[in-house]
C-alpha cells in the first residue's frame, strides 16, 4: 500500500493561452481545474494506472471541500482529509508560448500544531491498517512544501515516526525542508526525488558530471536511492548497488507542472509491493518513471498521464553510465 502525505496541498487552476503580455489582458484558449499537490499528485497518477494508494492531506475551507469532491472523483484514491483551521490554498498555472509556464502559488494555510499531530496520527494509522490487512510494507510518500506554522524538521520527525512503524519513507521536497530532513534525522529514507538543482543545493557544490551526482547522494548516508530528474536530458537513478540513466526523445512540453509527481508515480508503480524482501528492477523502474514523465509534461495543466499516453513514449536505458558525461553546462 502507498500512502502519500501533502502537508500543503491546494486547488490547480490552469489557464493555456498562446502568449503572456504583462500588464494586460490576457484571454484563455482552455482552463482546467485540479485537486493539486505533489502527493496528491502522486496518488492521481497511480490511480490513472490501477494502482490504489491512500492520500492524507488537511483541508480547510471551501477550496478544501472542493478538494475532497475532485479526489472523490478518482477511482483508486482512498481521500482521508485532516479537517484545520484555515483555507486550502489556491494555485495558479498559466501555460503559455509553446510549453513554457508560469506559476503562482499561494503560502498555503497556517497549521497548528495540533491539527500537524493529528496529520501524522492518521499517516501511522493507515501505515497500522496496512501491516492489519497482510505481509505488505507499507510505503509512506511525504512530498511538497510544508505549509506556514510547520516547522522544517516535520518531515525528519515523519520519517522516523513511520519507519518505526515498519513502512519505508519517501520523500519529494526542496530547499530547507529537504535539507533539514537530511541533516535531522535518525532514519533510513528509502528514496529522495530531487532534480539536479535541489541536489546540487543540498550538498553545496555544483553537480555537473554523472559521477558527481553519484559523489553527492554517497554523502547522503540516510538516504538508500536517489531518483535524480534531470530535466529535457532525463532522470539518474542511484543506489546503494548501481547508477542507471534514462534518457528519452526530445519533447515539445505542454504544461511540465506535475511531471516530477508523474514520474516518481511511475517509479513507485513499477517497483511494486516490497513484501518480499528482493531488491526491486531498478532499470524497469527507472524507465517506467521517465515514460510517466515524459508523458506527463504532454498533458495540460496538471492533468496526469494515463495507460495510453504512456505507451508510445521511448526511454533508453543505460546501466552503469560513463561517469564523465555532462548533465549540465
Amino acid at each position: 500500500m502507498i500512502i502519500t502525505v501533502t502537508p500543503n496541498p491546494s486547488i490547480d487552476r490552469t489557464l493555456e493561452i498562446p502568449s503572456l503580455a504583462l500588464g494586460e489582458v490576457n484571454r484563455a484558449d482552455h482552463s482546467r481545474v485540479d485537486a493539486g499537490g505533489k502527493g496528491i499528485n502522486v496518488s492521481r497518477a497511480l490511480a490513472a494506472h490501477g494502482t490504489g494508494s491512500v492520500a492524507v492531506y488537511p483541508r480547510g475551507g471551501n477550496d478544501g471541500r472542493l478538494l475532497d469532491a475532485l479526489l472523490s472523483r478518482v477511482e483508486g484514491v482512498r481521500a482521508v482529509a485532516v479537517p484545520v483551521r484555515q483555507d486550502t490554498r489556491s494555485n495558479l498555472t498559466i501555460a503559455h508560448d509553446g510549453g513554457s509556464t508560469t506559476k503562482l502559488n499561494a503560502p498555503g494555510p497556517v497549521v497548528e500544531a495540533a491539527e500537524l499531530e493529528v496529520l501524522t496520527a492518521t499517516v501511522l494509522r493507515a501505515v497500522d491498517e496496512t501491516a492489519a490487512a497482510g505481509p505488505s510494507t507499507a510505503t509512506v510518500v511525504a512530498c511538497g512544501s510544508l505549509p506556514p506554522g510547520v516547522g522544517t524538521d516535520y518531515y525528519a520527525r515523519l520519517a522516523e515516526a513511520v519507519t518505526a512503524a515498519g513502512a519505508r519513507f519517501v520523500l519529494d521536497t526542496s530547499g530547507e525542508a529537504l535539507s533539514q530532513t537530511i541533516v535531522d534525522t535518525v532514519a533510513q529514507i528509502w528514496l529522495i526525488k530531487p532534480n539536479l538543482e535541489e541536489l546540487s543545493e543540498l550538498v553545496n557544490r555544483p553537480l555537473v558530471t554523472v559521477a558527481d551526482v553519484v559523489t553527492a547522494v554517497k554523502l547522503l548516508g540516510c538516504v538508500d536511492n536517489a531518483l535524480v530528474s534531470l530535466g529535457s536530458l532525463g532522470a539518474l537513478l542511484v543506489t546503494r548497488h548501481g547508477v542507471w540513466l534514462a534518457q528519452g526523445e526530445p519533447i515539445v512540453a505542454r504544461s511540465s507542472v506535475g511531471a516530477g509527481d508523474s514520474m516518481l508515480a511511475g517509479f513507485l508503480h513499477a517497483v511494486g509491493d516490497p513484501v518480499s524482501g528482493a531488491e526491486p528492477d531498478f532499470a524497469e523502474a527507472l524507465k517506467s518513471a521517465a515514460a510517466w514523465g515524459q508523458a506527463a509534461v504532454r498533458q495540460p495543466g496538471t492533468a496526469v498521464p494515463g495507460p495510453g499516453d504512456v505507451e508510445g513514449e521511448v526511454t533508453t536505458i543505460v546501466e552503469n553510465p560513463d561517469r564523465s558525461l555532462r548533465l549540465a553546462q
